[in-house]
């Protein structure tokens, strides 16, 4: 993934190990990278997705090897920000370059047709442990096999602490996009709503996939329907 960029490996390997290790100061900064430091840590992330890859790879095949049935699922925890509204890693958003994950599942054809829906990893959980007829009655998932999501929700935060960090450090950093409360996101199909508590607290309609556009005038009936639907579930499973 190096052929390409002004770097070689090893600088690109360097320069990626130095923004890990300098984050904090470098997003204060306003990510201040050339072009060229910019194509190292995307090649380097790629290197990193391939070298994944390859391994899960050796271990499906291992798995399919051995007899007995075996459902097989890979997922991740959250994604990576490149710089989107200036943000590194997965610090202070809730955009879908951090919650859209992979999800491939095989060996459970009964959840086929949930492709293009909607899923929470708590579902997962809900659907695996009900496939091996355990007790699901702790889990606040849908079953997959029989059961679709109306949205997800997810959260992040507080993220104050995260925030006077970076103005400790560059008193100039302005930190009136983002969400010092804890952010709590109810995302359907379409939109996405963004609602914060304490002091800051406010709320935010996106229309996907642009998630810097509050369109929360424009939609004002959906606005509320959603934010009811998110207080609700903030007052019972939240």
């Amino acid at each position: 993934y190096t052929d390409d960029i002004a770097m070689s490996p090893s600088e690109a390997a360097e320069f990626a190990l130095y923004v890990h290790e300098n984050l904090d100061e470098l997003v204060a900064n306003g990510l201040d990278f050339t072009d060229d430091e910019w194509d190292a840590l995307i090649s380097m992330y790629d290197a990193e997705i391939k070298y994944t890859d390859d391994c899960v790879g050796r271990l499906f095949d291992y798995v399919q090897a051995l007899n007995g049935e075996t459902v097989f699922i890979v997922t991740a925890d959250h994604g990576e920000l490149f710089g989107e509204r200036g943000v590194l890693a997965h610090k202070l958003l809730l955009d879908d370059a951090l919650t859209n994950v992979p999800l491939v599942v095989h060996g459970l054809e009964a959840i086929h047709h949930q492709t293009d829906e909607l899923v929470q990893h708590g579902d997962l959980m809900q659907t695996l442990v009900a496939q091996a007829s355990g007790d699901t009655s702790q889990f606040q998932g849908v079953d997959l096999r029989s059961e679709s999501r109306e949205f997800a929700i997810s959260q992040c935060g507080p993220n104050r602490g995260a925030l006077e960090n970076f103005s400790e450090i560059n008193p100039e950093f302005d930190w009136s996009p983002y969400h010092a409360g804890t952010l709590t996101a109810l995302r359907t199909s379409e939109f996405k709503l963004q609602w914060s508590d304490r002091e800051d607290g406010r709320t935010e309609l996106f229309e996907l996939p642009d998630e810097e556009t509050n369109v929360s005038d424009e939609y004002p009936e959906l606005t509320d329907d959603l934010q009811s639907k998110l207080h609700n579930w903030l007052r019972t499973e939240g």
